[in-house]
């Protein structure tokens, strides 16, 4: 758009497109700029778009009051201020303004009233933080902003924009939008007018403005193959030099594993994460000037997205792919910069093969390279274009039907209601949003997912509705485009101080996750009235979701109270219940989700409001009869619950298979060890010990997540990782599956995998199994002084040893405790099959029986230790494939036939102690015979010296607070004895009276 208008003095050496943006700045503001419309500037990294804004604030001749420039990071804070007062001039080879206004930040909310006081116009630079920070605590802007004649907001379309728009909008005044990329919902969080300038790739790629990349792939892996072949390829594409070089990673263990590795290699490397301390020299927690840092690689996971304005960037790499096309892009530009025009300059810009940035930047440039980027639609203007092409009145499905209007406040009546609601409640001390909050938090929630909100719609006081219309690609479609739209609504209901939703598209606002529970599933199961319903299809979700652990199970029937308990459904939580209910004596199928309190009915009617809105108020009246009890059947499965009041931790047992993980080292592999796996937790800290070093860590409750975050740099630094898979570090493994059994101060619960529930103590029933049957006591076990001895006695194992205890039920001088010996009276085979990574460590038959054997003995007596019993059953559950008598299970790389060596020693002990086989495959041939018998008994023992005594657990059934370390023991005795009797096996722990 032209017009008449002052035109400022611009810098001679200003490049033509950069004039042209604040020549556009500068019409849209002597046009009157604040009519509800803002300005758009379209210009691709490393055009120049920081010399834009540096002119648009210090040299428009209508400027007369304060200036805002926003940014989304801090980082870019620095930088603008540095440029406006001084870079740019310098670069541009011209003097600074005169005068030039003062360029300082934006005070911080609790002084803003300072910015009120400032006598000479002024260029304040922010965050778009900080302005969202000051609408939440202040309120009303616009009156504390009326002396600013400009708002610029550096990356105008930063992703997600919704809340940040509506902010800078509250500031009512001008607002210039500068962007990097092209994105077509310009109009959808702010109204953009004929004020644009738009300055294309491919234009500023032809005038060399801009690098050509050049896209490689390496596979990805390990941290330190990654470094290294990265490496290789920079020196193959720019011979002879050392180019600056942008590692993007997911998350902060990465960057510190990536920035030792290319340390390593020589090369230095700094890495950027704000969770980094402060003070260190590789590791920055802000990014520094490019110009005070001598590092070739820099690693981040965010902050290099946007800000670094540096030519010596010519290389990026993708060791962990962007999820966001748009960021991808951006994360490219940082590296095309040619600020000397160089004919022919490339960029090299590698992936990790997990996401293909060529594909992406590909894709960009077609849209980039198209005519008319106004015309192509936004997705309202796409819905209504939709909307006006529907027939008028159509005949479909038997009837007769005319158009939906979605703008008549009746349009409630032509609507279909499902009886289907989830169910929430305020917390204690929390109170329930009024419908209008809900309703305004439904419509802008849904405009930012990019639905086409319509007025809310209010069939009665206590009920909104709000309709939408979706558009979206298609789901087949990989890269191209397939527009598919549909209707929906959401409806939200309060019926006695309870909040029902349904929403066509499965979504919950966030207002209602803040604010509001789930009414939990001890609650919402009286919706299966005891006497009234039965439940035929439950699923069922196991506590212990251990790697060799069944995750979920489901079960089916006429009626599953009439089927007798399963052996191990008090290790499970049951998620969802479907059965039948009645309601004055009219039978239907009900269809409870239990974990996301989701409750569907299917019964005959309209599917009209009238119906649905007596459903609720059925629901209701059912959720707040104190009166009403559940069906039975629930009581047979453990109770998930939601987080206690307090969940700091006392006590963590970290659920890891040390011999998955390894550690790289220039002589090679060194595995895991670690001294306990079981820690006492005060203040949120412990000490790991790993390979007889001491790591100091932090456990910390995020409750947003809803999840505990184990912390150690130290331990993270040495680059533990794993043997296979995605080779994740040690703790970002434990972390991200949340392999971590937690004790909270609230000890009525346990926390396991990922998820709060209350654990089953193990007290007697009558005529009932209880859990510590399983427990056998043995005094020997109490006097043992290590599990396999410091030394061998005559071909045999210290006869003070778990190992000496068990090698005594072979022949010989010795005699073994008759616990033991009592339960094999004949045997044909005792086999130790201690190997480092064994099956087990001995294995024993009889002609009708076969047992593995797992040993475990502490250095100190200790009573209740879970460290131990952990790590024993670990070993027990891994290998209980071996006991299924119709696997094929073969045991690799081991030589039974080889005599044992003593760690540390040449002293040696046979292994075969009773038996015939001479060979390895003659001696799993006995075995597999006799596990695969059908007549014959299959178990597993666990053999545990000084770590666990039976009259220490028992007194902790009778306590009123059991102790954080006993909860862990009951809950591994449980998973444990459940998991082996999923096989069809038997559980014998042998342990100290």
């Amino acid at each position: 758009m032209s017009a008449m208008f002052d035109s400022p003095r611009l810098p001679a050496k200003l490049w033509p497109h950069q004039r042209q943006a604040v020549l556009t700045i500068n019409g849209y503001l002597q046009s009157g700029g604040n009519h509800g419309r803002s300005a758009l500037i379209t210009m691709p990294t490393g055009t120049g778009k920081s010399g834009v804004i540096a002119c648009a604030v210090t040299l428009l001749p209508g400027l007369a009051g304060h200036r805002l420039v926003l940014t989304p990071w801090d980082a870019l804070v620095r930088q603008l201020i540095g440029d406006i007062e001084q870079r740019f001039w310098s670069q541009a080879g011209t003097a600074l303004p005169k005068p030039l206004p003062v360029v300082t930040r934006l005070p911080p909310s609790g002084r803003i009233e300072e910015i009120l006081e400032a006598a000479q116009p002024t260029v304040y630079v922010a965050t778009i933080a900080a302005v969202q920070t000051l609408v939440a605590r202040r309120g009303d802007l616009a009156s504390l902003f009326e002396a600013f004649d400009v708002v610029l907001v550096d990356e105008g379309h930063y992703e997600p924009a919704h809340r940040w728009s509506r902010a800078i909008r509250e500031l009512d005044r001008p607002t210039v939008l500068l962007s990097a990329t092209p994105y077509r919902n310009d109009e959808k969080f702010f109204l953009i007018g004929d004020w644009r300038f738009r300055f294309t790739h491919h234009e500023a790629v032809q005038r060399r403005f801009l690098r050509t990349p050049v896209f490689r792939t390496i596979a990805g892996g390990h941290p330190e193959t990654f470094a290294r072949e990265l490496v290789e390829l920079v020196e193959d594409v720019f011979p002879g030099e050392a180019p600056r070089t942008v590692v993007r990673c997911a998350d902060a263990d990465s960057i510190t594993q990536l920035v030792a590795a290319f340390g390593v290699l020589g090369r230095s490397a700094i890495g950027i994460h704000h969770t980094f301390e402060a003070g260190e020299h590789s590791l920055r927690r802000r990014v520094p000037a490019p110009d005070q840092v001598d590092a070739q690689f820099w690693v981040h996971q965010n902050k290099l997205i946007e800000g670094i304005d540096d030519s010596s960037f010519r290389a990026l790499a993708f060791y962990d792919a962007l999820r966001n096309d748009r960021a991808v892009v951006q994360q490219i530009g940082r590296v095309l910069r040619n600020p000397g025009r160089t004919a022919d300059a490339v960029a090299l810009v590698v992936g990790a093969g997990d996401r293909d940035p060529e594909r992406t930047w590909d894709a960009y440039l077609e849209f980039d390279g198209q005519q008319e980027l106004q015309a192509v639609a936004s997705v309202p203007q796409l819905a209504n274009r939709i909307i006006e092409a529907q027939p008028s009145a159509f005949y479909y499905d038997r009837a007769y039907r005319t158009m939906l209007d979605l703008d008549d406040s009746q349009g409630w009546r032509t609507f279909a209601f499902p009886l289907r609601a989830r169910v929430f409640w305020a917390p204690a001390g929390g109170t329930m949003p009024s419908l209008t909050q809900i309703a305004g938090a439904i419509g802008e929630e849904w405009y930012e997912k990019d639905r086409v909100v319509f007025g809310a719609q209010q069939p009665d006081r206590d009920t909104v509705v709000v309709p939408y219309i979706v558009a979206e690609n298609s789901a087949l479609l990989r890269s191209a485009a397939f527009i598919e739209t549909s209707f929906g609504y959401t409806v939200a209901s309060i019926r006695r101080q309870l909040l029902f939703l349904y929403d066509a598209r499965g979504s919950v606002p966030q207002l209602v996750r803040d604010r509001l529970l789930p009414v939990p599933p001890g609650e919402l199961s009286a919706l299966f009235a005891e006497g009234a319903s039965s439940l035929t299809t439950v699923a069922l979700s196991n506590t212990d979701i251990g790697r060799h652990a069944p995750r979920t199970r489901q079960t089916r029937a006429a009626a599953i109270d009439d089927l007798g308990p399963d052996l191990t459904d008090f290790a499970y939580v049951c998620t969802t219940a479907e059965g039948h209910c009645e309601v004055e004596s009219e039978p239907f199928r009900r269809y409870l989700g239990l974990s996301r309190s989701r409750v569907v009915d299917h019964r005959p009617g309209e599917r009209d409001f009238q119906t649905f809105s007596a459903w609720l108020d059925e629901l209701a009246g059912a959720l707040r009869d104190r009166a009403r009890r559940a069906t039975t059947t629930f009581s047979r499965y453990a109770r998930e619950v939601p987080p206690p009041e307090d969940p700091e931790p006392v006590h963590v047992l970290l659920d890891v298979d040390v011999a998955e993980f390894v550690r790289h080292t220039d002589t090679g592999e060194v595995p895991l060890r670690l001294q306990d796996t079981a820690y006492a937790v005060t203040d949120g800290t412990f000490e790991i010990i790993a390979n007889d070093d001491v790591y100091p860590a932090s456990l910390t409750w995020e409750a947003t997540p809803g999840r505990y975050q184990l912390c150690s740099p130290a331990l993270s630094a040495n680059a533990f990782h794993e043997r296979d898979g995605d080779g994740r570090e040690l703790l970002s493994a434990i972390n991200q599956t949340q392999a971590l059994r937690i004790v909270p101060a609230s000890t009525r619960s346990i926390y396991s995998h990922g998820s709060f529930y209350e654990p089953v103590i193990p007290v007697r029933r009558r005529g009932g199994f209880r859990l510590l049957d399983v427990l056998v006591p043995v005094p020997e076990l109490a006097t043992v002084t290590s599990e396999k001895g410091i030394a061998t006695q005559q071909n045999d194992w210290d006869q003070a040893s778990v190992f000496g205890l068990i090698s005594a039920l072979g022949p010989g001088p010795r005699a073994a405790p008759p616990a033991l010996s009592g339960l094999l009276p004949s045997l044909d085979l005792l086999l130790c099959t201690d190997m480092g990574t064994e099956i087990a460590d001995f294995m024993a038959t009889t002609p009708r029986r076969v047992v593995f054997m797992h040993a475990k003995a502490s250095s100190t007596t200790r009573t209740i230790s879970a460290s131990a019993l952990h790590d024993v059953a670990a070993q027990a559950i891994k290998n209980l494939p071996y006991l299924q008598p119709l696997s094929e299970e073969q045991p690799k790389g081991k030589n039974w036939a080889s005599a044992w060596k003593l760690p540390g020693t040449t002293t040696t002990v046979t292994r075969k102690r009773v038996g015939m086989p001479t060979d390895t495959p003659s001696l799993w041939a006995h075995l597999r015979a006799v596990i695969a018998d059908p007549q014959a008994d299959r178990e597993v023992w666990l053999l545990l010296g000084r770590s666990l005594s039976l009259a220490a657990l028992e007194a902790q059934t009778k306590a009123t607070n059991p102790t954080a370390e006993a909860l862990q023991v009951f809950s591994l005795l449980q998973t444990t004895w459940g998991a082996v009797c999923q096989l069809g096996a038997r559980l014998r722990i042998f342990c100290s009276p």
